[in-house]
């Protein structure tokens, strides 16, 4: 079980580093790419146990000086682990009692170990999970009609649930499509926010990251004791966030969403709840760890590039490549020596060795009772003892008699057992000369399918390598292309703005004009206003209509309209300076 465990743990490091290595070199791609790369590594990952039991083995063989930890002897049959035995002899007055207390052995305490850890990861995981069925149960349907609204735009078919919950500090959210959104409070009062937090939470549920999220915490809870494993896990939760921004801003305004990110951060870090179950639900905010770096992505004046299926698969082709022999290889330490006696040997030979004692131990019971200290020697065919110094004799007592012959008997029984322990060993000992001939073979065998699955490996390898080039080509092309689209655009833009700021100096130039002209109308008005027969015909004309002039107001309207036109004239002259600086 030790072995096992440990080849299980060696294996998940290879496949998680691996993963992280072929990320870490895919760093200039987008998110998206890199989260189908980490999902496959999830795959495999939660797949090596069954490859392991029930997947064909690729044998490997390793020094003889290897620990017996990292890999059993190749020769070796597998045996049963044999518990430790603490014994103890108890004298009683007429007889002797033997107690057997059977302690756990160096597998059973790590197996346990084991169980231990991958338990509390889960029952961690259980609690998250329940936590956000009671937050679903008990909240209330959202009735607000711009986030109904919004949410009938975005997902016009099939609409998860929108719930509100006042435990939730950030919108979260979680299940399989078509999934639950959880808001809190202050989102619901904040409807600007409805078209960030439900285009978000919509991209999570169709990129189905919670479940993905969930396989994450299973494969932590299968390797708990593997870091990098955990890594995968952090890694896969901030990639997921930012593939998740770069889609949602292809649709709505960077800056608005950016705001939307730091003001929910910012609720969130300052009402953190006890018990939020971040473990088992998709946040919006996410990790506040990489919130900086999720601003910096959505502000970027350069917009997100698509994720180019072709490319993701073919990287998840190479690992898988590299990862299956992993998975079926077997280590096994090369050996010299006789093979170790199988399991059935050791039993039956152990018996052997106790019917032996036996015998040896009821033939003194039968020495002592023929030849006793006291110098007689018993007679049993005519029931008497006789002493051998002085000559007398002695009738024997029925007792005496009876135990003789209970002796006899015992030792009787004893020889049969030994004769039918050393059969049993024989046995076990041809058993185990077969299975070892019979392992040599299997060894020869898998060595040949060895040698074919690398061979097999090294053309998927080189399959996979002409692949990758030709993706490389074929990505060249896209961007010169894509170049080539942009340069155009820019052409364009320039074009249009050029005819933009031309017109705008057309229409600067004309406004101008007539702000100069209306300034020339206001001061002929006030130059006639001053002539009194003009201010009385035009009390009289106000009369006709029905409106009420007085002379003192027509004398306040003098300098008020000689202002007005100082000022128009004034506009006039900026409007035709910027005309003339745009030109």
């Amino acid at each position: 079980m030790i072995a096992l465990l440990t080849g299980l743990l060696c294996k998940s490091i290879v496949v998680a580093g691996l993963t992280l290595a072929l990320v870490a070199l895919m760093r200039g791609r987008p998110a998206a790419e890199r989260v189908i790369v980490l999902r496959a590594g999830l795959l495999v990952l939660l797949a090596l146990p069954l490859v392991a039991l029930f997947g064909p083995d690729i044998a490997a063989r390793l020094p003889a000086s290897t620990p017996a930890l990292l890999a059993p002897s190749a020769s070796a049959a597998p045996a049963v682990a044999t518990p430790a035995v603490a014994h103890a002899v108890l004298p009683l007055p007429s007889a002797t009692l033997r107690a057997d207390i059977v302690l756990p052995g160096p597998d059973s305490l790590v197996l346990a170990a084991w169980i231990l850890g991958a338990a509390l990861i889960v029952a961690r995981l259980v609690l998250g999970l329940g936590l956000l069925a009671a937050w679903s149960r008990r909240g209330t349907p959202v009735g607000h009609a711009a986030w109904i609204e919004t949410l009938g735009r975005l997902a016009p078919r099939r609409a998860p649930r929108l719930r509100l919950s006042r435990a939730v500090q950030s919108p979260l959210s979680w299940g399989l499509p078509p999934g639950e959104i959880l808001i809190g409070p202050a989102q619901l009062a904040a409807p600007a926010q409805a078209e960030a937090v439900l285009a978000h939470e919509l991209e999570h549920i169709r990129r189905a990251d919670w479940a993905f999220l969930m396989l994450a915490r299973l494969v932590a809870a299968l390797c708990w004791i593997n870091p990098l494993a955990w890594l995968m896990g952090r890694e896969l939760e901030r990639l997921s966030e930012q593939a998740v921004d770069e889609a949602v801003v292809r649709r709505i305004d960077r800056e608005s969403y950016a705001r939307v990110l730091v003001g929910l951060a910012a609720q969130a870090a300052s009402s953190r709840h006890p018990l939020t179950p971040a473990w088992a639900a998709a946040r919006m905010t996410g990790p506040a760890r990489t919130l900086s770096e999720r601003i910096d992505i959505v502000m970027s004046a350069k917009p997100p590039r698509p994720a180019r299926l072709w490319i993701a698969g073919g990287a998840v082709a190479a690992l898988a490549a590299v990862a299956t022999p992993i998975a079926a290889l077997e280590l096994h330490r090369a050996s010299q020596d006789i093979p170790a006696t199988p399991s059935a040997v050791v039993v039956a030979q152990a018996a052997a060795d106790e019917a032996s004692q036996d015998v040896e131990s009821a033939r003194g019971s039968v020495m002592i009772l023929s030849n006793p200290s006291n110098g007689e020697r018993w007679d049993i065919r005519q029931r008497r003892a006789y002493n051998l110094d002085t000559g007398e004799s002695r009738a024997l007592s029925d007792q005496e008699i009876q135990d003789v012959e209970q002796a006899r008997h015992a030792a009787e029984q004893a020889r049969a057992t030994a004769e039918a322990a050393r059969g049993l060993a024989e046995q076990a000992r041809n058993d185990a000369m077969r299975h070892v001939e019979a392992a040599r073979l299997d060894r020869s065998a898998a060595r040949v399918e060895t040698r074919r699955a690398i061979q097999e490996a090294m053309a998927a390898a080189r399959e996979a390598q002409a692949e990758g080039m030709r993706a490389a080509r074929e990505a060249h092309i896209e961007a010169a292309r894509a170049g080539i689209d942009a340069a155009r655009i820019r052409r364009e833009a320039a074009q249009e703005a050029a005819r933009a700021v031309a017109a705008a100096r057309i229409d600067m130039a004309f406004g101008s004009e007539q702000m100069i002209e209306a300034a020339a109308t206001m001061r002929q008005e006030a130059d006639r206003l001053s002539d009194p027969a003009y201010r009385a015909e035009q009390i009289e004309r106000d009369r006709a209509r029905g409106h009420t002039v007085t002379e003192q107001q027509l004398l306040d309207a003098i300098p008020k309209l000689r202002n007005s036109a100082d000022r128009m004239e004034a506009q006039a002259a900026r409007l035709r300076d910027r005309a003339n600086r745009s030109s």
